[in-house]
């Protein structure tokens, strides 16, 4: 990267009102990646001939075998407005549009106060777009929307123009509403609409694309109008009246005398385009150049340079005359200069958000006012390795403060608690960069709303964490992912001596992914890796052995599907669990927790950080029903490591000594939400009340080695009479397809339990979406290409949970077998115990 740039990038990062943080997601294949190449030629990373083609955020090498982005990666630009010579650092982010791999669009979000929608204008909004938006706008982003690959409705569809209109029109009302959907703080009120200059038309292979402002400026001195009130006039039902010379609503009045009116976005947009755009695509020389001189082209395209372009093949002779005319990182950039929030206006909304502690602190005023002088508040949202994978850069953004080579920080864990020293370190910078793609640029410092790349915290941190110089400072949120590791293969080395270098590969693998899991089943002594998806699961093991250097032969099992217990209704009896030592006795109940309530706590809707807050607690009576000393009186939700859709409430009245064994019971209510009654499968929304207990009023008789396992027996035993089931995971399985080549999708779909949940019709495509268990969607995606003669293009995105059916607790049900078969796999009895294992009685 040119040095002026880097120097230019080093001045503007002292100002946060001319940073632009923002990342770029799309459903997979609707051209992120290639779109983001035109804005890095604009700064002068790439040449302008391989934007398109040369995908530079691709930087591992399996992104580029496979064409898809798998990580994401960062890079900073320095941007000139050309008209208004106002400057910017643009901190952008590329990010995967595959389903598995969206914990990196997480931690992409995470870091940045805008994001770059990019919608395929053919294939429109799809499933894995609604994905992202929703993530986005949990996390207080705001977005502007690319609607790319124009180029296939001139040259693919051959559409007419009120038709390529009204699609243009669907895709943005259709993002809209997920918007007004999932509304926030930090969009309240906002709307995509070409006419406010937030919407960009696009393709990004050829490199042209335009906002509205983009021709409002090419017409504002012909009919002497500003251009904001022209880019109005461009879009919605404006008319252009040829004989007056003037705009109209009124198109009858135009079609009375005898002419067909034309929308003005047709008349001064898409008409000009598909003629220039033809021009472009024919090899007559004589037309193009009529078409240049009239569009002031011909400095940039001389008679020679077009006759240089007779020779080249049509789509690189249409990137270069389009390009010319409509280069597209001038329209992104400027649009994402004017209407992306900088990082000190940003702040305002997301501090509250993002900030664990209260909203009055040193720590959170300091963010809230993007204060470079305040306490260090900086969030690591993901590893990254070096090159030659011995250790790890911790990517993350300064929320507030400076961070700087040589100073000491704390760094804190996602369980640190203030005033504890669980989870916390000390440590000293040794590097600091910004990331420049495969690059790395060394930088002394980098101040409030910049990101960074840090050398120096990574044996402190397993993925994400907090840095900090405050002794007083909460942690920043953890992210909250849209999908959970559903998929487990178990690998091992049959060569002992090899274990070390496994288990040196696994723990690199942990760092190394943001959603990846990495257990030890304790039953089997074998090592799980677990993942988001089939795919994800794959390219996990692909690392795996990138990270031994291939030195050692790993054996990894089929997959498997993770499952999760639940219940059915509440208690049919009041449960009873003495010690061990009979000198204590607790009693509990259990019922079902409330589906959109365990939805909420996984969309961070529901703050479980801050239990006690005023605000969860009139939540949860207001919005769920909740009785209002239940919500004051909950302990903690859990599991921590997965969904955490459980909680225990304390619902004793008058008991001495609850406070003392409280810490215990927490510790076995963690154990048994983890590994549940029926196949040691995760819990997901159960609410467990503790209803009595007696306590020995001497402490050295009720120690967590009484208690804890007491409570853990007690869980147990509230769960068994509940009526227990067990949940699969689902699929919404999203399939595009010609309408005369639907008939065999059915068929494909029926072998492997799936069910027709909708049906589209776009044009001469058919969209069909249907719940599949996740357990019969491996091969899928190939099974649909083979029944169709590869036709259908099929989108996988997680669902939901949903109840098997049958009593678990038969073996010869449907959900018994299900339990059968995890119980035998994990090395378990295959006989769940008895109720009388669990349960005391006086």
């Amino acid at each position: 990267m040119k040095t002026l740039q880097i120097e230019k990038i080093r001045e503007l990062m002292m100002n946060p009102n001319q940073i632009r943080n923002m990342s770029v997601i799309a459903h997979v294949d609707h051209g992120k990646t290639t779109l983001t190449d035109s804005l890095l030629a604009r700064a002068g990373i790439i040449s302008e001939n391989n934007a398109g083609k040369a995908c530079l955020m691709d930087t591992d090498p399996k992104e580029q075998e496979m064409g898809i982005t798998i990580k994401s990666t960062g890079v900073s630009l320095y941007y000139q407005n050309t008209v208004t010579k106002q400057e910017s650092i643009i901190n952008l982010i590329d990010s995967p549009g595959h389903i598995d791999f969206s914990g990196e669009v997480t931690a992409a979000l995470r870091v940045t106060d805008g994001a770059l929608v990019v919608v395929d204008a053919v294939e429109g909004v799809a499933v894995q777009t609604e994905t992202v938006l929703r993530q986005a706008c949990q996390e207080r982003i705001r977005p502007v929307l690319v609607i790319n690959k124009l180029d296939r409705l001139f040259s693919e569809l051959k559409d007419d123009y009120e038709n390529i209109y009204q699609r243009l029109v669907k895709i943005i009302a259709k993002v809209n509403s997920i918007l007004e959907m999932h509304e926030n703080d930090s969009i309240r009120g906002y709307t995509l609409d070409p006419s406010l200059g937030n919407v960009a038309f696009s393709s990004g292979k050829q490199c042209w694309g335009f906002t509205l402002k983009t021709f409002a400026r090419i017409y504002s001195q012909k009919f002497s109008t500003k251009e904001e009130t022209l880019m109005a006039k461009l879009w919605g039902d404006n008319y252009f009246n040829s004989q007056t010379k003037s705009f109209t609503s009124e198109i009858t009045k135009i079609n009375n005398q005898n002419k067909k009116a034309l929308r003005s976005f047709i008349e001064f947009v898409l008409v000009p385009l598909d003629k220039y755009y033809s021009a472009s695509s024919s090899a007559d020389v004589e037309v193009l150049s009529k078409m240049v001189e009239k569009l002031n082209l011909s400095t940039i395209l001389t008679t020679a340079e077009l006759e240089r372009l007779k020779q080249v093949d049509v789509q690189e002779r249409i990137k270069r005359t389009m390009r010319a005319w409509l280069p597209l990182a001038d329209a992104i950039l400027e649009m994402v200069q004017d209407h992306l929030p900088s990082p000190k206006e940003a702040m305002k909304y997301r501090s509250l958000y993002l900030y664990e502690g209260p909203a009055d602190d040193e720590a959170c005023t300091a963010m809230r006012e993007c204060n470079s002088e305040g306490p260090l508040m900086l969030y690591v949202s993901k590893m990254v390795p070096t090159a030659d994978l011995s250790r790890f850069y911790a990517f993350g953004r300064v929320f507030s403060g400076t961070i700087s080579q040589g100073m000491k920080v704390r760094v804190q864990g996602p369980d640190y608690k203030p005033g504890s020293k669980e989870g916390l370190f000390i440590k000293t910078i040794q590097r600091t960069f910004l990331m420049m793609g495969k690059q790395h640029e060394p930088i002394e410092s980098v101040p409030a709303g910049g990101t960074v790349l840090i050398l120096g915290v990574d044996n402190a941190l397993t993925k994400t964490g907090t840095l900090t110089t405050s002794e007083t400072a909460h942690n920043i949120r953890n992210m909250k992912y849209t999908i959970s590791p559903i998929l487990r293969v178990a690998v091992n080395t049959p060569n002992q001596q090899d274990l070390p270098r496994l288990l040196e590969g696994l723990k690199m693998l942990q760092k190394y992914d943001p959603l990846v899991q990495v257990e030890v089943d304790e039953n089997t002594g074998s090592y799980v890796v677990a993942g988001g998806g089939e795919l994800h699961v794959q390219i996990c093991l692909e690392k795996l052995n990138d990270f031994t250097h291939n030195s050692i032969n790993i054996v990894a099992s089929q997959p498997t599907v993770s499952y999760r217990e639940t219940i059915g209704d509440k208690s049919s009896q009041m449960c009873l669990a003495k010690t061990a030592n009979k000198l204590n006795r607790l009693y509990g109940t259990c019922e079902p927790l409330d589906e959109e309530l365990g939805s909420a706590i996984v969309s961070n809707k529901i703050n479980i950080q801050e239990i006690n807050s005023q605000e969860t607690i009139n939540s949860l009576v207001n919005d769920y029903s909740w009785e209002r000393e239940d919500a004051k009186r909950i302990w903690c939700f859990g599991p921590l490591e997965k969904e955490s859709t459980n909680c225990i409430v304390n619902q004793t009245v008058g008991i001495q000594g609850m406070p003392a064994i409280q810490p215990s019971i927490i510790t076995a209510f963690e154990w048994c939400t983890k590994e549940g009654l029926l196949c040691d499968e995760p819990l997901r929304n159960i609410r467990f009340n503790i209803m009595d207990a007696v306590i020995h009023v001497d402490p050295a008789h009720h120690r967590s080695n009484q208690i804890t396992p007491a409570a853990r027996r007690l869980f147990k035993a509230c769960q068994y009479v509940s009526e227990p089931k067990i949940l699969e995971p689902f699929y919404l399985c999203d399939i595009r397809i010609p309408d005369e080549s639907k008939g065999p999708i059915y068929a494909v779909l029926n072998k492997r339990r799936g069910i027709v949940v909708g049906e589209e019709y776009e044009d001469t495509l058919s969209v069909i979406q249907a719940h599949i268990p996740v357990s019969e969607s491996f091969g899928l995606d190939q099974a649909l290409k083979s029944a169709t003669q590869g036709k259908a293009i099929p989108a996988l995105s997680f669902s939901h949970w949903q109840v098997v059916q049958g009593n678990p607790l038969d073996p010869e049900s449907k959900s018994g077998k299900i339990v059968n078969e995890i119980r035998i796999r994990k090395g378990l009895n295959a006989k769940i115990p008895e109720l009388n294992n669990y349960l005391d009685k006086l």
